[in-house]
């Protein structure tokens, strides 16, 4: 019998089942270090404050510009992704992190928060593309749906943690000791995907043989100058915009995550402010509302993983739950 037909054994599947949850781990704790990162200066912003005596516009600049060049970023480091790979492209973002955190700490003036901002953003663009690609590539697609709700859950994660981790510094010490331990949790993190490089890069080995053998079994080999001209990574940056803006998946995909983000944004800059000064809602109590919300979507991010393995018609479900959520909210 040939090796293309040889059965999978149980030793082969759980070596496979484990190689899919250290990849799934090792890119969610990259994304929580993400969401978390994204909090560091909000937290410092009262320490930034007492200081230096800046007020609340120079200090929320900082935030804007660290934002800024992360939207800026994303679609950049999106065709760096495809030209050198995930894994040197997630290890910058998370040494970016890891100088911006020392930046804030040895800051002296608004000059080196502001630089601290930037590097900031600059690693924080590199995420999103890097971790798709990684999950999409080397995880195995019976586990992709629960590699997809833990990346959700993890980013979840990372900004429930940014408070609490930073407020305890800044009480046990200062705000530059907060600074120094959130660069290096992130360093720690740094060095794991370092030591699992060979787990993050490339593509999944067992899908990759299979695809070989199909397009082997059902096409005649393509021509070198065609298949150069189908690799998007050997393309040029106007060709490769032209290719993909003209996928219509592609905008459905994007449309759906700007709606999303500008609803998430609304609800959680919103909520509490629209409940006090509208209906008279405790600040509290609405803020209890607030964190029902984001404890409930943590929860069916993970139920989420499940959902998408049981049926192949997701786009109902998505449908579905949030037709329910416009009308809980109205």
């Amino acid at each position: 019998m040939s090796a293309s037909f040889q059965a999978i054994t149980p030793l082969d599947a759980a070596l496979v089942k484990r190689r899919d949850w250290l990849i799934i781990s090792l890119v969610g704790s990259a994304h929580a270090c993400s969401h978390f990162f994204q909090l560091v200066l909000p937290t410092l912003y009262l320490s930034l404050a007492n200081e230096y005596g800046y007020d609340f516009t120079q200090l929320g600049l900082l935030a804007s510009v660290f934002f800024l060049l992360s939207s800026i970023g994303q679609a950049a480091s999106g065709f760096i992704v495809d030209r050198v790979g995930p894994s040197p492209v997630l290890r910058f973002g998370l040494a970016c992190f890891v100088l911006s955190g020392l930046l804030i700490a040895a800051s002296n003036g608004y000059l080196m928060l502001l630089a601290a901002a930037v590097v900031g953003g600059i690693g924080n663009s590199v995420f999103h593309p890097v971790d798709y690609s990684i999950l999409n590539h080397r995880v195995s697609a019976q586990r992709l749906g629960h590699g997809f709700s833990a990346h959700g859950l993890t980013g979840n994660l990372g900004w429930a943690l940014a408070p609490v981790f930073m407020a305890a510094f800044i009480y046990l010490a200062d705000w530059r000791t907060a600074a120094v331990a959130a660069s290096l949790l992130v360093g720690i993190v740094l060095f794991l995907t370092w030591l699992g490089g060979d787990l993050l890069a490339g593509r999944n080995d067992e899908e990759s043989r299979a695809s070989a053998r199909k397009e082997r079994a059902d096409t005649p080999p393509e021509p070198a100058p065609a298949a150069a001209a189908n690799d998007l990574s050997r393309q040029s940056v106007g060709r490769t915009l032209h290719t993909l803006i003209m996928q219509p998946a592609l905008w459905g995909a994007f449309l759906f995550f700007a709606c999303n983000s500008v609803s998430l944004s609304a609800i959680q800059n919103y909520t509490i402010p629209i409940l006090g000064t509208v209906y008279g809602v405790d600040k509290v109590l609405a803020g209890s509302a607030l964190s029902g919300f984001m404890i409930t979507a943590a929860v069916g991010m993970v139920a989420g993983g499940f959902l998408v393995s049981s049926t192949p018609r997701t786009e109902r479900i998505i449908f579905g739950t949030l037709i329910l959520a416009a009308v809980c909210f109205a």
